[in-house]
């Protein structure tokens, strides 16, 4: 039996570091390795004109296009509403077989009436917040704690993020998974 999985792929399209890097890789590893266990189909906010890394490029794949606040803001917006995300709900109810899941590779999860995983990487922005734009920080600090608690469960990248989960936002500690993020196969010892 498969369980099928609407991925958000938009840090890999739009940004090119860690996040990318974690969203792109673990799709790779759940297409490459998984494919028995996990039907996996993409989706991202397509408003840059960019597509999915080259890695994902076979995998099915289903876009909205909004501009960046107008998409962040809609998915806040969803939250605070608690209203199903149009965009999403429409791709789902074209789906022959709907999504048993939907992953949120980074810090925007709309809501759905589908289970929902959250990936936090930190929440640096509640302890450093002069290291973003005012407009982020605003954003983030109202959102994040909404998506946090919304979301059926978290996958925190570290303990000190699940420590923050729980310390900021009250987040049941058994909602949260620890999950430690893998050294990609190109970085091994020089020599």
């Amino acid at each position: 039996m498969t369980v099928s999985v609407r991925y958000d792929i938009g840090p890999a399209v739009h940004q090119g570091a860690g996040l990318a890097r974690y969203a792109e890789r673990l799709a790779v590893h759940l297409r490459r390795d998984q494919a028995a266990a996990v039907d996996l189909r993409l989706f991202y906010n397509a408003h840059s004109g960019h597509t999915v890394p080259e890695s994902l490029g076979s995998v099915p794949a289903d876009t909205i296009a909004l501009g960046q606040y107008a998409w962040r803001l809609s998915v806040l917006a969803s939250q605070l509403a608690r209203r199903p995300y149009a965009p999403v709900s429409r791709l789902v109810a074209q789906q022959t077989q709907p999504p048993a899941l939907y992953h949120a590779t980074e810090h925007l999860l709309p809501y759905l009436r589908t289970p929902t995983v959250l990936t936090v990487h930190d929440l640096i922005f509640e302890r450093y917040p002069e290291h973003h734009t005012r407009r982020n920080t605003w954003f983030l600090k109202v959102g994040m704690r909404l998506f946090a608690r919304a979301a059926d469960a978290i996958i925190a990248v570290s303990r000190h993020t699940q420590r923050d989960l729980v310390e900021l936002y009250g987040v049941a500690p058994a909602k949260i998974h620890v999950i430690y993020e893998g050294i990609d196969a190109g970085f091994r010892p020089a020599g």
